[in-house]
């Protein structure tokens, strides 16, 4: 990675993460009802992918980690290795508060928080 600044993106950065959580907590309340709802399935595969994206540009390893983690549960859904269970739909919960916290933790103190259990909790999945 460059010494690049990316201070003045951060605005930006904020903005997009807190929709990006949004729709992945939207899509995921719309699977808890709907397993088998695809749409759904597939908006938050895009969401993690693309705020896993940005993490990865501005340099937020911990989010970076947790969408990338996320978005691959979800490919596997899309490739239907994987069905939507009371287990994942509560680490993805848990996974969606801990992505605000960090993003909260981000605009705050320019600091990330520590993911590790929910990293942990979404790879026994």
């Amino acid at each position: 990675m460059t010494n690049f600044d990316f201070s003045p993106y951060k605005g930006l950065y904020l903005k997009t993460a807190r929709e990006y959580i949004v729709k992945i907590k939207q899509n995921v309340q719309i699977l808890s009802k709907e397993p088998e709802n695809m749409k759904a399935a597939n908006v938050v595969y895009i969401s993690s992918h693309s705020l896993g994206s940005q993490s990865t540009l501005t340099n937020f390893k911990n989010m970076e980690s947790v969408c990338a983690l996320i978005e691959h549960i979800f490919l596997k859904i899309k490739e239907g290795k994987l069905k939507i269970s009371k287990d994942l739909l509560k680490a993805l919960t848990n996974s969606i508060t801990g992505l605000t916290n960090c993003v909260d933790s981000i605009d705050k103190v320019d600091k990330e928080t520590d993911l590790s259990d929910i990293k942990t909790q979404l790879n026994k999945l």
